[in-house]
């Protein structure tokens, strides 16, 4: 994609595809690796300047689809606000309404995706999802984390995960097992305050953290945090991991579309 001076959000990444919101233009699916991407159709609702929206992206493996899930935050006056939930599906390039959520407030805008289903984490420290086969929601087991409710969802390989405000990572091994969730780590070594995981671990058990404004290395098995700055980051928000592949966001029998390269 072309330089663009607008701030943008990573909404999700998955299959090589990267879904990427820019503020006050739109949403676009996008492979850097062969450099195509695709604008999103308008989802059609209305923000104005106090409602909120939240986004998701993943992958329907058994109809083969690539989809988008919009949380829509209306604020009417009253409490809670107005939801209303729509699903983006690449292969029809449309939108569409459904109904079945559960007004919750969210931890966080930034949804995680796993094994199909998107997930966000509630104020309440619950775990909601989405299965983007029958599209039905439901809730997902979480690990005895006490009261703590500052709390970070992530993907960690290819499980989810939670990190607290206690520094703990916590690692569901077998996805809707409770028993599953296994505390894999705990960081003593800094201020708690200012550690943001990358979740991203390296065939040595070493994992990425982002200590302040720099990210730094975590050698798990020393409990220590390299002292060598990797990169320096004056605003940073949240992180995906990127896999190359050749999938195309275009679909190639999508009448009147011309494939936009970056």
């Amino acid at each position: 994609m072309k330089n663009t001076t607008s701030c943008f959000w990573t909404v999700g990444s998955v299959n090589g595809l990267i879904c990427l919101e820019v503020v006050y233009i739109g949403l676009f699916i996008w492979n850097p690796t062969i450099r195509k991407y695709k604008t999103l159709a308008d989802h059609g609702t209305e923000l104005n300047d106090d409602d909120t929206c939240s986004y998701g992206f993943g992958y329907d493996e058994v109809h083969d689809d690539y989809k988008v899930v919009g949380l829509f935050f209306i604020d009417n006056g009253d409490y809670p606000y107005d939801v209303t939930v729509k699903i983006y599906s690449l292969k029809s390039d449309s939108w569409r309404q459904i109904d079945g959520f559960q007004s919750a407030d969210l931890a966080s805008d930034f949804a995680k995706s796993v094994y199909g289903k998107i997930h966000w984490m509630t104020s309440e420290g619950e775990i909601i999802f989405i299965d983007l086969v029958d599209e039905k929601w439901a809730t997902l087991n979480h690990p005895c984390y006490g009261e703590d409710l500052r709390l970070k969802l992530g993907v960690f390989g290819s499980d989810l995960s939670i990190f607290t405000s206690s520094a703990e990572l916590w690692v569901l091994k077998e996805y809707g097992v409770k028993e599953s969730w296994e505390n894999i780590l705990t960081i003593k070594t800094h201020d708690i305050y200012d550690i943001r995981p990358l979740f991203i671990k390296s065939n040595k058990g070493e994992i990425l953290l982002m200590l302040g404004s720099t990210v730094r290395i975590y050698h798990l098995e020393d409990d220590f945090v390299s002292p060598n700055k990797t990169v320096g980051l004056t605003t940073y928000s949240d992180s995906e991991i990127y896999i190359e592949s050749l999938v195309c966001p275009i679909l190639q029998n999508e009448p009147g579309t011309q494939i936009t390269q970056s």
